[in-house]
Formats: C-alpha cells, sequence, structure tokens
C-alpha cells in the first residue's frame, strides 16, 4: 500500500526557542503496559496514559541552557527500514553520592523519558523499547568556573517518531 503525505507546510513564525525546561523518567514498564496504557491517536500525540502509568516518575528540574535532545530519522530503502534514535544528553550540575547512585540504577534499567522544552511542547522519549544510558561521566573541571557534575547520554531506537503528549498528561506524570 502506498503511503501518503498529509499536507503542505507555511513559513512559522520565529518565536521558537531551543533548550530543555524539566525531565521525568519512569522505569519502562513493558510492551504488554504500553499497549494497554498508553493511547497514541495516528499523528503521534499521546492522548491518554491509564492512571498506573502515571505514578512512578521522578522529576528533573534541570539548569538552562545545558541538557539537548535530538532525533534522527534512519532510513534504508533496500531494506525498507525506518526507524528513529532519539538522543538526550542530561546535564546535571554538582556532584553527589545521591545522584551518582540515581545514574548508576538508571544504567541498569530501561526507562520512559518524558521531556518539557522551553516552548511547552512534550514529549515521550523510548515509549516502546526504552531509553538506556549509552554514557556516563563524573567530573569536575581545572577552572573555579568549570562544571563539577554529570553528563548523561540517554538513547532510545524506536520504530516510529517520538510522540508527544499535553500538558495536561504531563502534569499527571507524578512520582
Amino acid at each position: 500500500m502506498p503511503c501518503t503525505l498529509t499536507g503542505s507546510q507555511p513559513l512559522d513564525c520565529k518565536d521558537s526557542v531551543g533548550g530543555i525546561r524539566e525531565l521525568k523518567v519512569k522505569v519502562h514498564p513493558g510492551a504488554t503496559t504500553i499497549a494497554n496504557d498508553f493511547t497514541i491517536d495516528s499523528s503521534g500525540v499521546v492522548t491518554a496514559i491509564a492512571s498506573g502509568s502515571r505514578n512512578t516518575w521522578y522529576t528533573y528540574e534541570l539548569e538552562k541552557e545545558t541538557t539537548s535532545v535530538n532525533v534522527t530519522g534512519q532510513y534504508n530503502p533496500q531494506n525498507g527500514t525506518t526507524w528513529y534514535q532519539q538522543e538526550i544528553k542530561l546535564i546535571m550540575n554538582k556532584l553527589s553520592a545521591r545522584l551518582f547512585y540515581e545514574f548508576d540504577q538508571m544504567a541498569k534499567a530501561r526507562i520512559l523519558v518524558a521531556i518539557r522544552d522551553f516552548n511547552d511542547v512534550y514529549m515521550l522519549f523510548g515509549l516502546d523499547f526504552g531509553c538506556d544510558v549509552t554514557a556516563a561521566t563524573m567530573g569536575s573541571g581545572t577552572g573555579r568556573g568549570d562544571r563539577s557534575g554529570y553528563e548523561v547520554t540517554l538513547m532510545g531506537k524506536e520504530k516510529r517518531l517520538t510522540p508527544t503528549i499535553t500538558a495536561a498528561i504531563w502534569n499527571t506524570l507524578i512520582s
């Protein structure tokens, strides 16, 4: 069956800004729970999350202009395959035993990650297969003004584009 395009895109306003404001993390509950608890419409918007899957999310407030996200489409015409690599570069200032332990536990799990950017766009990473920690650095620079903290890379490889969620759903994701 041939694929269809959905419409034209006019030039938009120049009112967008970069940066990630906040991040929420949850251990991935598994494919069966995702299929049962998450409703996604045909345009890629999560329209509902069952109450049980809205619990045990942990919030990370982020320093402005540090954390970034990128989603790269991977296409192979010869094999007829399409997938999306999701990458989050999480920066946390200040070294602490609690944060070190948290990142160590995160590296051992598959996780769901919800992102809120500075345009109040909300996205859900690792929905089908989870995100993994693929790199983590703990360090302190040499100068007094250098970062003392963590850089953690989270990676997801998904079969569909990164879905968005509404602010109302975001606000129900609690610890």
